[in-house]
């Protein structure tokens, strides 16, 4: 399997036009689209953001602040070795 990348612009009826190398065999071929969001990202990191997703835990079981204490105390492991 080989990977070419190319770029492109996606038109307004949401169509790409691409023309590959001469080299390219011929075939059946997947394609991958990668394009950029207007969704702007937090500056806290995808644990915060998924932990602030979460419903409130009213039935028991541990919560953020425990779940933090625990990441901190894993994370201080980090640096005992």
């Amino acid at each position: 399997m080989q990977a070419i990348e190319l770029v492109t612009q996606i038109s307004a009826e949401h169509e790409l036009h691409l023309r590959l190398p001469e080299h390219t065999a011929t075939g059946s071929a997947r394609v991958i689209v990668l394009f950029e969001t207007d969704v702007s990202s937090s500056h806290r990191g995808n644990l915060d953001d998924f932990l602030d997703s979460l419903p409130l835990n009213r039935s028991g079981g541990i919560g953020r602040d425990e779940i933090m204490r625990g990441i901190d105390e894993e994370r201080a492991g980090w640096d005992e070795h």
